[in-house]
């Protein structure tokens, strides 16, 4: 009779009981009672890193991709103050100031020309002209002082009438 007891409890409602699982034979456990191996456990930390390995890349990614932004903003805002300040000259004066003036260079602080705009670089402004003619072709270059691979060229022209654009005819 015992064996037909034990039969019973080993059965179907053996499975889904209250009691200790630790007391049932081990065939008869059901899965969600084992714990994870060591082996699943590092393949769930493997996958972990992998995904935030990728998240944090493209964080880096995107930070660098902002900050080379906000350099080529700089870099535009200082190349339109100096046209704005040059077509606001004299054609005499603009002559004067050309010649003068071929190579300007803006500090950090944003102090001098294009005030404020500086920002964490020393920036070189050159200006390449040719003042003997009317217009005035005049080409802006302007590179931070650490990075003259890093430039950016303006093409303009003023004439004694004033500014020229060369794209209409």
């Amino acid at each position: 009779m015992r064996k037909q007891s034990h039969k019973i409890l080993m059965g179907w409602p053996a499975r889904f009981s209250l009691r200790n699982t630790a007391k049932t034979p081990p065939i008869m456990r059901s899965k969600s009672a084992r714990a994870m191996t060591l082996i699943e456990v590092m393949m769930a930390l493997m996958v972990l890193a992998l995904v935030f390995g990728g998240v944090i890349s493209s964080m880096v990614r995107a930070a660098s991709i902002t900050r080379d932004s906000k350099v080529i903003y700089r870099e535009t805002a200082i190349l339109n103050d100096a046209v704005e300040k040059m077509r606001s000259m004299t054609f005499d004066g603009l002559k004067t100031y050309l010649a003068a003036n071929p190579t300007i260079e803006i500090p950090p602080s944003g102090a001098g020309t294009a005030a404020g705009l500086g920002g964490a670089y020393t920036y070189i402004l050159k200006n390449e002209s040719d003042t003997t003619k009317d217009p005035i072709k005049i080409t802006l270059t302007i590179y931070p002082k650490d990075l003259p691979q890093r430039s950016i060229s303006l093409v303009t022209y003023i004439s004694s009438d004033g500014l020229i654009n060369k794209g209409k005819k």
